[in-house]
């Protein structure tokens, strides 16, 4: 072939067979069945035996039966008394005085506080619990567990309840590092030229059966 668009043509390869005319002998390499030895340690027995050990999730939380529950605790709380006395008594210095800069704003209306709910002492626990140790929290340090709770909650103490609270978490005290945790160096990502060539599964432990959330790398 004189002056060839390519400068590779199959049929001036040597041994290229035609389409309609293939080796019937040829096999894959990758189907192709290799014998060889293998030793079986002890080691590999006993990790082979041993039982799969039970996924850690969170305990069932109590559940408030009712409303009536929270209000009932909430005029019961004594360590709720002036801010009750506060809000029905209109004083706003006395209040900003003690939320502080938590930009909390707490009103009374049909007998119930409003906005944050206040928390009263006998379920501060659950809040701490499902701001911090749920599944979806993430076990986060104490700002970022405060921030999350201030979106729907308040009471007097908060931030040393949930000082106290993410820093006696045992989880965190097995996992984090005792030290400094440094940011990861940024690295190199190579170019996906095919979709769903890379895919990355992140899989959030609740219940059975598991939250499964996936994403795609295109």
């Amino acid at each position: 072939m004189n002056n060839p668009l390519y400068d590779l043509v199959l049929g001036n390869v040597q041994g290229v067979r035609n389409p309609w005319d293939p080796d019937k002998n040829w096999q894959n390499s990758r189907d192709q069945k290799k014998e060889f030895c293998a030793v079986e340690t002890r080691a590999m027995i006993a990790r082979k035996e041993k039982p799969v050990p039970p996924l850690k999730v969170v305990q069932t939380l109590v559940k408030v039966s009712s409303k009536e529950d929270i209000l009932k605790g909430q005029y019961n709380d004594k360590t709720l008394e002036n801010i009750r006395k506060w809000s029905q008594e209109g004083k706003r210095k006395e209040m900003d005085s003690c939320l502080g800069n938590t930009g909390s704003r707490i009103y009374v209306e049909n007998g119930k506080i409003f906005r944050q709910l206040v928390v009263p002492k006998e379920f501060r626990e659950i809040v701490l619990r499902l701001a911090h140790d749920s599944p979806m929290a993430g076990h986060m340090k104490t700002k970022k567990t405060l921030d999350r709770v201030l979106t729907s909650f308040y009471w007097p103490g908060i931030h040393g309840d949930v000082n106290r609270y993410s820093k006696s978490c045992d989880v965190c005290q097995k996992t984090i590092s005792k030290g400094l945790v440094q940011k990861v160096p940024l690295g190199t990502m190579p170019l996906i030229d095919t979709p769903f060539k890379r895919i990355a599964i992140d899989i959030v432990v609740r219940s059975n059966p598991l939250q499964i959330v996936e994403i795609g790398t295109f």
